[in-house]
């Protein structure tokens, strides 16, 4: 049998929340955790987990859920992309398209920008976007900066308040 997710009842219950620092703590006693102690930890992938009546949940989602009463409907995003900063200013519902227009550059992009890559046949930097599952060509530059114009250009005006261009 399934569990069933926390409701924001329960949440409250268990754990209080700070708006303008993202913080959750505890309002009972869990095993050596005492009230007013912080609750949950920073995984490597820079996410908080907090464990509530045994079920691991994310904290950005639990704070979507102590805020407004009911659980996101898609996605959670943070806006500076600290994806440990759960405060309410930083967090956003968003489709898991917009979430993933919002991110950085991958940690094995080779030009340092994000929708640049080095394109070895014409010896050019490619810029390039993707939208609606289709990656648009931006065209060929000579240097990997201008490649990168084209490409924030692009994202102002195909993802809107999502762009990010780091």
């Amino acid at each position: 049998m399934a569990q069933s997710r926390i409701t924001a009842a329960r949440l409250r219950e268990q754990l209080t929340y700070d708006e303008e620092t993202g913080v959750f703590c505890w309002k009972i006693q869990k095993g050596w955790k005492f009230p007013g102690d912080v609750a949950g930890y920073i995984r490597q992938d820079g996410y908080v987990y907090i464990r509530v009546d045994a079920i691991l949940y994310s904290a950005h989602r639990l704070a979507w859920l102590y805020i407004y009463g009911d659980w996101p409907k898609d996605c959670v995003d943070h806006i500076n992309n600290i994806k440990s900063d759960n405060s309410k200013k930083n967090l956003r519902a968003a489709t898991n398209q917009q979430n993933m227009w919002n991110r950085v550059a991958q940690k094995n992009n080779t030009s340092g920008y994000k929708g640049v890559s080095f394109h070895g046949a014409s010896k050019t930097w490619k810029a390039t976007i993707k939208r609606d599952g289709k990656h648009i060509q931006l065209g060929h530059y000579k240097t990997a900066e201008e490649a990168h114009l084209a490409y924030c250009e692009a994202a102002e005006k195909y993802h809107g308040e999502f762009s990010n261009k780091g």
